[in-house]
């Protein structure tokens, strides 16, 4: 399907929005080191791009499903 290309991009992008200000407020406002927080983040972000791909590859296809169809 064409979303194979897109999807990704996608995702990362989100994945930007949601991971790093939460990276942020967890680093600042921890008092921990930026390393120790390295793996929770990490964590957070593989999780994050497990959940949102499918849903994002999905949303795409019925986009490009539905724009076919009105043409």
């Amino acid at each position: 399907m064409e979303t194979a290309d897109v999807a990704p991009y996608v995702t990362v992008m989100l994945m930007g929005l949601i991971v790093m200000p939460i990276t942020l407020v967890l680093v600042l406002n921890s008092g921990l080191d930026a390393e120790l927080m390295l793996a929770p983040t990490l964590a957070l972000a593989v999780l994050s791009a497990l959940l949102l791909l499918p849903r994002v590859k999905g949303v795409l296809a019925a986009l490009l499903w539905r724009a076919r169809r009105t043409m």
